[in-house]
């Protein structure tokens, strides 16, 4: 018969460790125990000791006990239902910072302060973005291990998103974009940089735009698919949310470009992927080569500190500034919720509010002048 005891957790109130034996483990000839942390009143543990001990008895349980962060955290992303991109984005998280710290810690014993301690720690080094984007990681695996009933509370219950100052956006000023856009004309990405800057478009998206989403008649990019690496391999799927699909109109400018684009690659429809933007044989361009491409000829053109992404936040930038709606600025960029976008760029709204109430000065003081003008005059 299985047994099993409740213990509280030194200097916190009302958390309890719960450990079940499970005798010896035939191979290994040690002993295995099951271990749960659980936050309520002492009665409340105890009942929940009962529940694991009925489920041992039953053969209906689980050994999360055995497996470590890292191992869990192996399972939670292969289950975890997300594009691929996102997925390749939240295993190089896991793998290259979160594992190396917390990896080794038992699923089960991870506590509150282990990752208060380890946001803090990154947040020294890393933006305010990214730190949450590292919180939001750890919210659903462990929010999911609850589901899973391999812990019975999550702990990040207990944790604060570290405030972490944001690093400021570099974007291209308007008089910038015409110079910027002049010096870098006659390199092969051209194209595609021009793209990015006129649409807003995500490199991903770029990198999967095929001609036969490109309407040059109606002016207008349909955002459909785009290009993610999984496993060293180049993978055509889905862009990064539902509102991530969607329809930009573009400019004359634009349409002239790509038709020329168009007219250049000629009948050869550049094997059965129809890309815009490839190498000289049709195949996708890998985008670790656009970026570092986009870094020389960006640096050398003299803004070695505008990314490539940077054409995006200039875009949204420019749009805004010359008081377009953010609802629309939102569509464009694809962003899931307006609140996004206005996050994102609420350092350009203030000055947007400021222009606004000078013009509004303006046009009252110009009424007032008028009106003071025709007072005058009947005098």
């Amino acid at each position: 018969m299985a047994s099993g005891h409740v213990e509280p957790y030194k200097n916190r109130k009302n958390h309890f460790r719960i450990t079940v034996e499970l005798g010896k483990d035939p191979k290994t000839k040690k002993r295995k125990r099951l271990k749960r942390s659980f936050k309520g009143t002492k009665r409340a543990a105890n009942a929940e000791l009962r529940k694991l001990l009925d489920e041992v008895e039953k053969g209906f349980h689980f050994e999360p006990a055995d497996y470590t962060l890292s191992e869990y955290l192996e399972k939670w992303l292969a289950a975890h239902s997300v594009d691929e991109s996102t997925r390749e984005n939240y295993k190089i998280v896991i793998d290259k910072q979160i594992v190396p710290e917390l990896g080794s810690l038992p699923l089960t014993e991870v506590m509150p302060m282990h990752v208060q301690e380890y946001l803090e720690k990154k947040k020294k080094n890393l933006s305010g973005r990214y730190v949450r984007y590292h919180y939001m990681i750890l919210h659903s695996a462990f929010e999911q291990a609850v589901l899973w009933k391999m812990r019975t509370t999550s702990p990040m219950e207990g944790v604060t998103v570290p405030k972490a100052q944001e690093k400021e956006q570099n974007v291209l000023k308007p008089e910038e974009v015409k110079e910027y856009t002049k010096k870098i004309e006659g390199d092969p990405l051209f194209p595609l940089i021009y793209t990015a800057l006129w649409t807003g478009m995500r490199r991903s998206e770029l990198l999967g735009l095929r001609w036969q989403d490109v309407d040059l008649k109606a002016k207008v990019i349909r955002v459909v698919q785009a290009l993610h690496i999984v496993d060293k391999e180049y993978v055509f799927g889905d862009v990064k949310s539902e509102k991530s699909k969607r329809s930009i109109p573009i400019s004359n400018s634009l349409t002239i470009l790509l038709q020329k684009l168009k007219d250049s690659q000629g009948e050869k429809k550049y094997k059965e992927q129809d890309l815009v933007f490839c190498n000289k044989d049709g195949t996708p361009l890998s985008p670790s080569t656009v970026t570092h491409r986009y870094r020389k000829i960006t640096t050398a053109a003299g803004y070695p500190e505008i990314r490539l992404h940077d054409m995006r936040h200039t875009h949204a930038t420019l749009l805004l500034k010359q008081g377009v709606h953010p609802k629309v600025v939102q569509e464009r960029l694809g962003h899931a919720s307006i609140t996004t976008t206005m996050n994102i760029y609420s350092h350009v709204l203030p000055n947007i509010q400021e222009e606004a109430v000078l013009k509004l000065e303006d046009i009252i003081d110009e009424k007032a002048e008028n009106e003071e003008g025709k007072n005058n005059n009947t005098k």
